[in-house]
């Protein structure tokens, strides 16, 4: 843990200042230690250089539930799987920073000096692109990717956290963007996600709040995939990784058939890539759809003047193959859609 990390982290319980104990300490970082609360809610510890913010591990905490740590467990296992150098849904992270930027409407340039939440960060390759780019950023996940994240996904203004959405360990009032793409969905409450990590921005007209959801399903859907998924939620991870694994080479040829038969579009992926994105469907615990309106009325809520539907696509001349870029990702993606928030009234 970078010692700069204290002035962007708060007890997630009372969001007072955390005083950082040293045990162990290597080129000026923290090993391991522990964060202590300066109000007295206790004391989280400091794991292989990552802040382990989760509420249930102080003193004077209640537990967060099992289906939680279900959660926890599931994308654990996930991002256990990822071999770094690899895509990421089929996207290289050249890509991927491009579109992120796409859905921000920034420019690279506008990352410099920025301070960036990243918001379930999974495999922390989005978040290392960004700080690389000049951004401060805070990768903030439940499960314990952020371990190989912190170890391969190394950047001088990046910082690894283990935290709860629902009690995000954030300073109110200091940063520029919160972005999360894929994740508030596999919470217990899309909604409450959302809400807790409003007061982490700053009170300017100039901040962001991106998010990616899934939209509501057809109803072929529900008759069909949701009742495999419900059966698969309650698989051990132990069983449903390698079932995944022997999956995949029959799912990409199925995907790479029904695409030149011109009934689907799924960009191609290796086995390894296609074995992540089976767990991602078929082990969360939570899944939960919701329509733009309906995410737009929680942004108004929280003062937000200006609510825009991410289009994903370019207009007009497309110089440097943007709109390419985009139409791979949405061909990668679930049915869903992005938001992005600007523009909140001042003293909410």
């Amino acid at each position: 843990m970078k010692h700069d990390a204290l002035n962007l982290l708060a007890c997630p319980h009372c969001g007072a200042d955390l005083q950082a104990v040293a045990t162990e300490v290597a080129e000026n970082e923290i090993l391991s230690g522990q964060l202590r609360c300066m109000s007295g809610c206790g004391g989280y510890p400091i794991e292989q250089g990552v802040p382990r913010l989760l509420p249930e591990l102080a003193s004077r905490t209640q537990s967060v539930g099992e289906c939680q740590e279900q959660a926890r467990r599931s994308f654990g296992a996930q991002w256990e799987m990822y071999e770094y150098g690899n895509t990421t849904w089929g996207i290289t992270v050249d890509d991927r920073i491009r579109v992120a930027l796409h859905e921000l409407r920034w420019t690279e340039s506008d990352l410099a000096g920025k301070v960036i939440v990243d918001a379930g960060c999974g495999n922390g390759v989005l978040s290392k692109a960004l700080a690389d780019r000049g951004a401060t950023v805070v990768a903030l996940d439940l499960s314990e990717s952020v371990f190989r994240a912190e170890k391969y996904c190394r950047s001088p203004g990046l910082h690894f956290v283990q935290g709860n959405l629902f009690f995000p360990p954030l300073k109110a009032n200091v940063f520029a963007a919160i972005y999360s793409c894929g994740v508030f969905h596999h919470t217990p409450d899309t909604r409450r996600s959302f809400d807790a990590l409003v007061p982490a921005l700053k009170q300017d007209d100039v901040v962001r709040y991106f998010v990616w959801l899934y939209s509501k399903r057809s109803w072929l859907f529900n008759v069909t995939v949701e009742p495999l998924m419900r059966l698969t939620r309650r698989t051990p991870s132990w069983l449903l990784v390698p079932a995944c694994q022997v999956l995949s080479p029959l799912v990409e040829a199925s995907s790479r058939l029904l695409t030149v038969l011109g009934l689907v579009q799924y960009a191609p992926r290796n086995l390894r890539d296609r074995a992540v994105q089976l767990h991602d469907l078929l082990s969360p615990p939570f899944v939960w759809y919701h329509s733009f309106e309906e995410a737009r009325h929680w942004a108004v809520q929280q003062g937000f003047r200006s609510v825009m539907r991410t289009p994903y696509h370019v207009s007009g001349d497309d110089l440097n193959g943007l709109d390419k870029v985009l139409h791979k990702y949405r061909t990668v993606c679930r049915p869903g859609f992005g938001m992005l928030c600007r523009d909140r009234e001042a003293g909410r």
